[in-house]
C-alpha cells in the first residue's frame, strides 16, 4: 500500500469522515461532480484507493505501509503476565534483605515445615523480631514470598519438572521470538497506561468523597429512633407527603388554639329566644346531617329545598358581633375563626401599636374632672400608708401655732 502525498492525504481523510457520516451515496455525488480528478481515489483502479478503504474500515496506516486495526488497540484490556524474577522492594536495609533471601532459599530447598521449625527456634533464641517477616500480616511478607517463588521456579527447572507453571512460563519466554517479546511489551504498556488513568480517577473520586464526608459536622446529629419496614409496609399505601405550607398551617393552628380569646358580651336586644317550632326543626335536621356524613369523599349533596336565596336569608338573620379589632360585624358562629385569622397575622401587633399611637396619643376621651375622680377612687382602694395618714391628719387639723 502506497502512502499518498500530504495534500491528497488530507483530502482522503476528510472524504472518509464525510462518507462515514452520510453513507456511500456521498461517494457517488463526489464522482459525478469530480471534473478536475480531485476525488479519483474513489475509483477502485486508483493506487490510493486501498489507503482510502483502510480509513473507512477504521484502520490506521503506519509509515512503512502496514495497516493496524484501531479497534484491536482499544481491546487490549487483559492483565499481562507478572514478572517472575522482578521484585518491587520497599525501603529496607541490605542486611534485612540478605536475611530474607537466605530464608527464602532455605525454605525453597527444604519445605514449609522446616521454615516453621526455624521460626520457633529463633523465637527461643530471642530473634523473633528478626524473622517477623514470616508472619502473613507483616509488611515484608510479600517480599519473602516473591523470592520464594523465584527460587522454587529455578529448582523446578533444574530438576526438569515440566508440569510446573513457572517452568512452562520460563520455557515460553526462552523460545519466544523478538516480535512476540515486543508484542507482550506493547500490551503491557497499553494496559499500564489505561489502568493508571483508572487508578487516578478512582483515587480522585475517593479523595472527593472523603472530603465531603469530612465537611459534615457529625456532632450535630442525634439518633432519634429506628424505623423498621416489613412486608406489609411494602404493599400498603402510604399517606400523601405533607408540603411545607401544610406544616406551617398546622403549627399556626395549634398556636391559635392556645390563645384565650375574649369575646365581647352580646347585647340583650340582639339575643332572640328560639321558639319551640325552631327547636323542633333543628332536631329534625340532625338525622339528615348524619345521613349526609356517609356520602363518599369528594361529593357534595345539598339538602332538599336548599338554595342560594334561602342561604342568604339565613345569613341575614344570624346574630352578629362587632369585632373589637377591625370594627366589622361578624357572625357569631364565625367570630372565633375571624379572631384566629387576625391573631395569626405576624404584623398585627405592629399595626395595632401604630393605630394606638395615631389615635390615642394626643387626646383623651375623658375630662379632667373625671381623671381626678378616678385617681381618688384608686387611692381609696389601695389604702393609705403610715406616712400618708400623718400627712392627711395634718392637712385636716391645719397648721399648729
Amino acid at each position: 500500500m502506497s502512502e499518498p502525498p500530504q495534500d491528497i492525504k488530507t483530502t482522503i481523510e476528510k472524504t472518509a469522515q464525510y462518507v462515514k457520516k452520510n453513507g456511500t451515496a456521498f461517494e457517488r455525488k463526489l464522482l459525478q461532480n469530480d471534473s478536475d480528478g480531485k476525488f479519483s481515489f474513489l475509483n477502485t483502479s486508483d493506487k490510493y484507493n486501498s489507503y482510502y478503504k483502510s480509513l473507512l474500515e477504521g484502520r490506521s496506516v503506519s509509515k512503512n505501509g502496514e495497516t493496524v486495526n484501531q479497534n484491536d488497540q482499544k481491546e487490549i484490556a487483559h492483565e499481562p503476565l507478572q514478572f517472575l524474577f522482578v521484585t518491587e522492594l520497599p525501603p529496607i536495609s541490605t542486611y534485612d534483605l540478605n536475611v530474607i533471601k537466605l530464608t527464602a532459599q532455605y525454605s525453597a530447598i527444604n519445605s514449609s515445615k522446616h521454615t516453621e521449625a526455624l521460626h520457633r527456634y529463633m523465637d527461643k533464641k530471642g530473634n523473633r523480631s528478626q524473622f517477623a517477616f514470616l508472619n502473613r500480616g507483616h509488611s515484608l511478607h510479600s517480599v519473602f514470598q516473591s523470592y520464594l517463588r523465584q527460587y522454587l521456579a529455578i529448582i523446578d527447572a533444574s530438576k526438569g519438572k515440566k508440569n510446573s507453571e513457572a517452568v512452562k512460563h520460563i520455557d515460553e519466554l526462552i523460545s519466544s521470538t523478538p516480535q512476540k517479546m515486543f508484542q507482550n511489551a506493547y500490551e503491557r504498556a497499553v494496559y499500564e497506561k489505561k489502568h493508571k488513568m483508572d487508578r487516578r480517577a478512582k483515587e480522585s473520586e475517593l479523595r472527593d468523597s472523603q472530603l465531603q464526608y469530612a465537611l459534615i459536622d457529625w456532632q450535630d446529629f442525634t439518633f432519634v429512633a429506628k424505623v423498621n419496614f416489613d412486608a406489609v409496609d411494602e404493599v400498603s399505601e402510604l399517606a400523601v407527603p405533607l408540603l411545607r405550607a401544610d406544616v406551617v398551617y398546622r403549627a399556626l393552628l395549634a398556636k391559635s388554639k392556645e390563645i384565650q380569646l375574649e369575646v365581647l358580651p352580646v347585647k340583650e336586644s340582639e339575643v332572640k329566644e328560639e321558639s319551640p317550632e325552631t327547636l323542633e326543626q333543628n332536631e329534625v335536621k340532625l338525622p339528615e346531617v348524619q345521613k349526609l356524613s356517609a356520602v363518599p369523599k369528594g361529593m357534595k349533596i345539598r339538602a332538599a329545598g336548599e338554595s342560594r336565596l334561602k342561604r342568604k336569608n339565613r345569613e341575614g338573620d344570624e346574630k352578629r358581633i362587632q369585632c373589637p379589632i377591625t370594627g366589622q360585624m361578624v357572625a357569631e358562629l364565625k367570630f372565633d375563626q375571624h379572631l384566629r385569622v387576625l391573631l395569626r397575622d405576624p404584623r398585627y401587633k405592629e399595626q395595632q401599636d401604630n393605630y394606638v399611637k395615631k389615635n390615642f396619643s394626643y387626646a383623651s376621651n375623658i375630662t379632667t374632672d373625671q381623671v381626678y375622680e378616678n385617681i381618688k377612687r384608686l387611692v381609696k382602694k389601695r389604702g393609705y400608708s403610715e406616712e400618708e395618714e400623718e400627712n392627711s391628719k395634718r392637712i385636716d387639723i391645719g397648721p399648729q401655732q
